[in-house]
């Protein structure tokens, strides 16, 4: 299906959409209008006229009559939804492509489906779907409007090259006008990577973007799928634009992704890996918590629990532990499951004992469904040549030495003349001396430390401040956020003489995130790692 958002496209491409099998959601142009508009004879009869031109459509299978309309009246759009529906006669009809509980306004909503637009990061989104699922509520499909996008570093060098018109900062060739965003033509003449990709690793850098996207959008589909009351979904969006790289074709309408590269988890039928739970004792009771999907001690017992959506055939799970290099060392066939209509259900438990440390790949097949993700297996972290000289039940469980490297866990002004006097201290940076960013949206990251499995289990929502840094001392950049939008930059870890400063979160804790230090396996490996580099 193709969702036709804000604009209605010629009746030549719905008729070749049908003949190709395909369906088509039509959202009528109408997106945060202001207030004049709803009295406005000349928005009714576009309306109107707009609708019965469409309406012979027979793969037109949802409409919505705008894009966040929260500050809409109410009788408005219950009155549209009744004559859309009068004159189309499809099932699936809405109000509002958004939804009031997300985005505010009038809390009264109307249709035969919910509509949502979560966008989030891929460690609070789990969380997100559980939070919109109907529980009790009235017994409506869930359709996500706008959703798993992820804006990657676009080819800023052939931009340069080629200077298409959408990129010139002449206001004759390319105003504004009603953008909210106008970025591109204000930093491509002096970017770094539009005018020296080879010395930037340009080419590398979109590579590694391109990763990071396929993680972001097979992760949150698998998270989406396991929830049943979610029936569809869109893919946002199908090209770039002039403010946006998040699409599946480049600017040049381009193949940015093969066809494979989404079938394992872009399908009727999608495998998931089933998070662990873990309800941890702090301060006085147990707080909602899971383990980690991606990541395991290798010197423990694990169990990895595996489900399937949208089948309805009886199978067994074959599955197949293997080294990045191919290598099988654990191999098993589950016990025949029956599934019945698609709902979300377990189909097998693997049990891991004593696994060597390394990165492997696990394979499943149910039937004809496959996927595969990618898992770590960590040795024991020694964490004896660090020291935590003030008690923070974030690391409550954990052994630490007396003698080495001091971990603070959060600022104080008496660490300024410390790190400048040379002391040997890592430091987890939270809202002093930070300034708050997406993490896993829009944005790359230069010099990575973590691989993005890795990065879901301790990803923060802040970056350091650069301004602040300097006002310590000279900043040494280790990890770099470079945003996909504007192209700021702005680092995750720095040095400072003999100090690290970072804002990642060892202890986990966000969404879906282990919580707490010693639950965190990645956590302590980063720790680690960070208090070598200023031994």
């Amino acid at each position: 299906t193709v969702k036709f958002c804000l604009w209605l496209p010629p009746h030549t491409y719905l008729e070749r959409l049908q003949e190709q099998g395909m369906n088509a959601w039509l959202e009528l142009p109408l997106w945060l209008p202001k207030d004049g508009v709803f009295g406005d004879q000349r928005v009714e009869l576009e309306l109107d006229a707009i609708i019965r031109q469409y309406a012979h459509h027979p793969n037109i299978v949802a409409w919505t009559l705008g894009c966040e309309l929260y500050n809409s009246p109410p009788e408005f759009r219950d009155r549209w939804v009744k004559k859309i529906q009068a004159l189309t006669k499809c099932d699936l009809v809405r109000d509002n492509s958004g939804g009031a509980e997300m985005y505010g306004g009038d809390p009264r909503e109307f249709g035969t489906f919910e509509d949502f637009h979560p966008y989030g990061e891929a460690h609070f989104l789990p969380q997100m779907f559980d939070a919109l699922s109907l529980g009790a509520r009235s017994p409506k499909p869930i359709l996500l409007g706008e959703t798993i996008d992820h804006d990657v570093h676009r080819d800023l060098a052939q931009i340069a090259e080629t200077m298409p018109f959408w990129a010139s900062a002449m206001r004759e060739l390319n105003d504004q006008g009603v953008r909210w965003q106008y970025d591109l033509p204000k930093f491509l003449s002096t970017n770094r990577f539009a005018h020296d990709p080879v010395q930037n690793h340009h080419q590398q850098l979109m590579t590694r973007s391109i990763e990071k996207s396929l993680f972001v959008r097979k992760h949150t589909v698998e998270q989406l799928r396991s929830k049943g009351d979610m029936v569809g979904y869109v893919l946002t969006g199908l090209r770039d634009t002039p403010i946006t790289s998040s699409g599946i074709l480049t600017d040049w309408a381009r193949e940015r992704y093969s066809a494979d590269q989404f079938r394992s988890w872009n399908s009727q039928e999608v495998l998931f890996l089933i998070p662990s739970r873990d309800p941890r004792w702090t301060r006085g009771g147990n707080r909602a918590a899971w383990r980690d999907l991606y990541n395991f001690r290798s010197d423990t017992a694990n169990l990895i629990k595996v489900g399937i959506a949208g089948c309805s055939e009886s199978a067994s799970a074959m599955w197949r532990l293997s080294t990045a290099e191919g290598r099988t060392v654990k191999e098993g066939v589950a016990d025949a499951v029956e599934l019945q209509d698609g709902t979300p259900t377990q189909i097998a438990e693997l049990h891991f004992d004593s696994v060597p440390a390394g990165n492997y790949n696990l394979h499943i097949e149910f039937g004809r469904t496959v996927n595969e993700w990618n898992l770590q297996f960590f040795n024991k972290v020694d964490l004896s040549g660090v020291v935590l000289p003030a008690k923070d039940d974030r690391a409550d469980g954990l052994s630490f030495g007396t003698t080495g490297v001091t971990l603070h866990t959060r600022w104080d002004n008496d660490l300024r003349s410390r790190i400048l006097a040379g002391d040997k201290c890592v430091v987890f940076v939270e809202n002093i001396g930070t300034l708050p960013m997406p993490f896993w949206r829009e944005c790359v990251l230069e010099n990575p430390f973590l691989t993005s499995e890795e990065s879901l289990a301790v990803c923060p929502d802040q970056v350091l401040d650069p301004s602040w840094l300097k006002s310590i001392g000279e900043p040494v950049w280790l990890e770099t956020r470079i945003d996909t939008r504007n192209y700021q930059e702005h680092p995750y870890i720095a040095r400072i003489n003999h100090s690290v400063l970072s804002t990642y979160r060892p202890w986990g804790g966000h969404g879906s995130q282990p919580n707490g230090l010693a639950s965190n396996i990645v956590g302590q490996s980063l720790l680690k790692r960070l208090s070598d580099l200023v031994r």
